[in-house]
């Protein structure tokens, strides 16, 4: 009897113990929950003794908000460099769109016109190739979100998507119109010659999509970094071009 409550009693072996924390957390994982079963209750510490035990496969996905590192756990790499690129292009175009009548007539602001078009036509392409990339390809980790912020967070991408493209289709339907010269090598045709309020009209169009899209970036900047000090969760790390979340 004594030996027996003395064997009952003596802790797990160590591969006991990581067996029952990588159950309770497939568990959990294919749940999202902490509460797997009834009567069965995983603990945020198991899951968390998982997540840093050395046999963690760094491909497992995290689909559960969680406040521990998830080494490995990353976007693919195309999908980090195409966001990357996109908020880069963006914010390049806002500037020069914003500070391009400050620049004096001549040379000098058909050239910065030029930068502007050029840029965007590379956006246009980007946007093109992130959209042809996300379709086929995927490339993104499951949201973290759930519920409500989840449905605004699935908005919020789209929304960007959308007036990426129609600010760009805008611009370029802009620079058709205005007859624009491209580096002084050559000039766009252009579509409605001596049309001063359909230029103005398109110009006005093009400057709101543009603001929008700066402040619907700015508001998924925002989101981005409440998940990482608030939430605590890896949204934003998974997404960085270095290292591992």
């Amino acid at each position: 009897m004594g030996q027996r409550h003395q064997t009952a009693d003596r802790p797990q072996p160590a591969s006991q113990a990581w067996t029952s924390h990588i159950r309770c957390a497939e568990s959990a994982f294919a749940s999202a929950r902490f509460l797997v079963s009834p009567g069965r209750n995983c603990e945020l510490s198991e899951l968390r003794s998982y997540l840093a035990g050395p046999q963690h496969d760094h491909r497992w996905p995290v689909y559960m908000n969680q406040s521990v590192k998830t080494p490995g756990v990353q976007h693919a790499s195309m999908s980090i460099v195409l966001h990357w690129v996109s908020a880069l292009l963006v914010v390049l175009l806002w500037t020069i769109g914003q500070t391009v009548d400050w620049v004096p007539d001549g040379p000098l602001r058909v050239d910065y016109r030029s930068v502007h078009i050029a840029l965007g036509a590379t956006l246009g392409f980007v946007l093109v190739t992130r959209l042809t990339w996300r379709v086929t390809k995927g490339g993104l980790l499951p949201a973290l979100d759930t519920g409500l912020l989840l449905v605004v967070a699935r908005i919020t991408h789209w929304a960007l998507y959308g007036l990426m493209f129609v600010t760009v289709t805008l611009g370029a339907s802009n620079a058709w119109v205005r007859g624009d010269s491209i580096f002084n090598l050559f000039t766009i045709p252009q579509l409605a010659p001596g049309e001063r309020a359909l230029t103005r009209l398109i110009g006005g169009w093009h400057a709101l999509g543009a603001n929008a899209l700066l402040i619907v970036v700015g508001l998924h900047t925002a989101a981005a970094l409440f998940h990482h000090y608030v939430l605590r969760d890896a949204t934003l790390r998974r997404m960085l071009p270095w290292g591992r979340p």
